[in-house]
């Protein structure tokens, strides 16, 4: 884009008249793609859909995008606007990650730095209405529906409120402000030095963020997470005596939830886009402690605190449990070391699943990611390896056996006695 001198824009503010450059995948013949401008849309509909190429929401919103850009036609245009260079665009769309999104018609602005200077926000998909040369709507993804669309189109009116990300938030202050005329100011006789605090979503902070602060000005510590889930939240609370931070299973396996909604805990996808469902299932938490307060500590007081405030019973819990340990064959090795380059595609989308140049090791992670068998590494071997799986369904240990067993590989069934964090109301 051509560069200039502009301030950030809201909601009523107009238009300039933007020459918009590097835009790839746009088929209006009707507009010379080489000077489109973001006046040149009349009554149009115009939704900028800022992202980027690995940010899953942002990937799993654009194929409804595409579809919405069908439904409405010339009443309705959308561009993906994405900081990334052409090169590292059409290197995700065409390549193995973005396979999922071959064929669509995806109109982008790529190496983007003025729509961003002119829209700031703190995080992705982030979505800029345009209609009649101004600013109408700022939103999250989970607004751009064909509902809302139509009503735009009819010239009903909106009452959304505003996306404006709060840039000047930051995860170094506490989230209570007690000194009076702060925002969110409380104003007290007494500010309480120490205290333990669970929110709800922090809306325009849409990235997420955890750790332990000491303030040596305050002499306090600080325990926090900042819009997470509830296995998210409980994570932070794991100890070493708990014998779970370097166990070889994902949160999604290591945390049972038990005679609960399981969908407040995990995003499937399948009933909300994702920005919508953490808006109603994450939460924060802070804890303010004396200076000296171990880490340990303030874990402890948290999982405490969780089970208290939200009604939870969260605990570590040892279970026998079926699981198939990976073994090699025999001594040689010579069959799976590694003979390519670094990459995988283990994904349950892909036809020809493998996994070329990582460790074993890494393997059995990234299995245990993406399927349900809880595998179990004990080959002890550190190399580089490859291994292809081929056209098998992963979720079937007799697939999985077979098709191991061609690079030297193989897998035992097994019950174990395994530690598990288990969250039950």
């Amino acid at each position: 884009m051509e560069a200039f001198a502009q301030k950030p824009l809201f909601v009523g503010d107009s238009i300039p008249d933007l020459a918009i450059k590097n835009v790839i995948q746009y088929r209006d013949k009707s507009i010379d793609k080489e000077n489109v401008s973001l006046r040149n849309f009349g009554d149009k509909l115009v939704i900028l859909d800022f992202g980027f190429t690995h940010c899953p929401g942002c990937i799993e919103k654009l194929p409804e995008m595409v579809a919405l850009q069908e439904k409405f036609k010339k009443q309705f245009q959308f561009y993906w606007v994405t900081y990334e260079s052409k090169q590292a665009v059409d290197d995700w769309f065409g390549g193995k990650f973005g396979k999922g999104l071959a064929g669509l018609s995806v109109p982008i602005i790529t190496s983007d730095k003025q729509l961003h200077n002119l829209f700031p926000h703190t995080g992705e998909p982030y979505e800029v209405w345009i209609k009649d040369g101004k600013v109408i709507a700022l939103t999250d993804a989970s607004r751009v529906t064909d509902e809302n669309i139509a009503k735009v189109l009819k010239g009903e009116p909106i009452d959304w409120p505003a996306l404006e990300s709060n840039m000047n938030w930051t995860d170094n202050k506490p989230l209570l402000d007690f000194q009076a005329g702060g925002e969110g100011s409380y104003e007290l006789s007494h500010t309480p030095k120490y205290y333990s605090i669970v929110t709800g979503f922090i809306g325009n902070v849409a990235y997420v963020n955890m750790g332990y602060r000491t303030d040596t000005i305050h002499q306090t510590a600080r325990y926090y997470g900042i819009n997470l889930s509830l296995p998210e939240l409980y994570y932070l609370t794991f100890q070493p005596e708990d014998s779970l931070e370097k166990a070889p299973l994902p949160l999604k396996k290591l945390l049972l939830v038990e005679g609960v909604n399981k969908d407040r805990y995990f995003y499937t996808g399948l009933k909300e886009d994702r920005n919508a469902w953490r808006a109603k299932n994450t939460y924060c938490y802070e804890s303010i402690a004396p200076i000296n307060t171990p880490e340990s500590d303030m874990k402890r007081r948290m999982r405490h605190d969780l089970n208290y405030y939200l009604h939870l019973n969260g605990r570590v819990e040892s279970r026998v449990t079926t699981c198939y340990s990976l073994k090699q064959l025999s001594n040689d090795s010579s069959s799976f070391v590694s003979k390519s380059t670094d990459y995988h595609s283990l994904e349950p989308k892909e036809e020809n699943k493998y996994m070329h140049h990582y460790n074993l090791g890494d393997f059995v992670s990234q299995y245990n990611q993406l399927y349900d068998p809880i595998l179990i590494d004990e080959t002890r071997y550190k190399g580089p390896a490859d291994v292809n799986l081929g056209r098998i369904n992963p979720n079937n240990p007799d697939e999985l056996k077979k098709a191991l067993n061609k690079c030297g590989l193989d897998i035992v069934k097994e019950e174990r006695v395994l530690k598990f964090f288990v969250i039950s109301e």
